[in-house]
């Protein structure tokens, strides 16, 4: 989502919210508030920062 909100050039997290909830609400129910986005994209970005560590220690070990 926020891949797709960044080639929008939709910066915010209030605009890209809105464009989802707009466009892709059936594909996205679980969404239904700006701070349900917002909680959602802080555990993938958590999620992604845990991936990304566990990546570079494995391929500066290798």
């Amino acid at each position: 989502m926020e891949i797709v909100g960044e080639f929008l050039r939709i910066d915010a997290d209030k605009g890209i919210g809105n464009y989802f909830r707009g466009h892709w609400q059936e594909l996205f129910p679980e969404i239904k508030s700006r701070s349900a986005f917002v909680r959602r994209g802080l555990e993938r970005l958590l999620t992604y920062g845990a991936m990304s560590s566990s990546y570079s220690n494995f391929w500066r070990e290798s």
